[in-house]
């Protein structure tokens, strides 16, 4: 058996990993199912694909509103994707226009 640097078997680990991702329990144990105010289930894969959002984005919505109309209302560039917190620019002081280079300057 071949060992790694950290001592862990690579073939073993390997092993685990694989099984994890084929799984079907393990898969259905992460799906989070969310219930709309008229009654029907959704999870986010399923409103990502039917607007071409990201999951991220779904989800969001999913956490947001239980209203179906809001969570499948069309994806508006104008709306999303603001940055926020941005500090505005600070002002560039040109080198001959700083008051403290003409002080330094003067003395030389």
């Amino acid at each position: 058996m071949y060992l790694d640097y950290y001592g862990f078997s690579v073939i073993h680990s390997f092993m685990v990993l694989s099984v994890r991702a084929v799984h079907t329990i393990m898969g259905k144990r992460r799906t989070l199912t969310y219930e709309l105010s008229d009654g029907t289930i959704v999870t986010a894969r399923e409103v990502a694909q039917a607007l071409g959002v990201t999951e991220s984005a779904a989800r969001n919505r999913l956490k947001r509103h239980k209203d179906r109309a809001k969570v499948f209302e069309p994806y508006n560039r104008a709306k999303g994707g603001k940055p926020r917190g941005k500090q505005p620019k600070a002002e560039k002081v040109l080198p001959y226009e700083d008051e403290m280079l003409k002080l330094a300057l003067k003395t030389i």
